[in-house]
């Protein structure tokens, strides 16, 4: 590691392999999915039949509704505020040396995932739209 002043970070991150990306994955098809279930809209006996939904509700979602945006539910102003002290707590344990000044990229990082990454599918909102409703009625059960 070649990175002056982080010797703490360096060595917390020896071994780990950074050859490989860890993308997020969408779970927008899945939440609704079970929203389903746990409305009785549909039955959802196992993960198999679970994992089928999902795809019906994804391939809907793209051919008839054209992937428009879902309604999201973003954490609160306190708990986004709890999770920026963690990130700082933790950038600091990293690189103990690093000037707090330097974390306007990181906090422009936060902010735009507070928007985003961090905001889940409001099922509950996604269930009374009339194209989800339709589609939901007419899903085998």
């Amino acid at each position: 590691c070649n990175m002056p002043n982080a010797a703490h970070m360096c060595n917390a991150t020896r071994f780990i392999d950074t050859s490989t990306s860890n993308p997020s994955a969408n779970l927008d098809y899945s939440d609704l999915a079970y929203g389903t279930k746990k409305e009785g809209l549909i039955s959802i006996p196992d993960d198999r039949k679970m994992a089928q939904v999902a795809e019906s509700i994804e391939r809907y979602h793209k051919s008839n509704l054209n992937a428009r945006k879902f309604e999201r539910v973003c954490p609160s102003s306190s708990i986004l505020e709890n999770l920026w002290n963690l990130t700082i707590a933790a950038e600091s344990n990293f690189n103990p040396n690093n000037n707090p000044q330097n974390h306007d990229d990181l906090r422009l990082d936060f902010d735009m995932a507070a928007r985003s990454k961090l905001c889940a599918l409001d099922v509950a909102k996604t269930l009374t739209d009339p194209d989800w409703k339709g589609f939901f009625e007419t899903y085998e059960k």
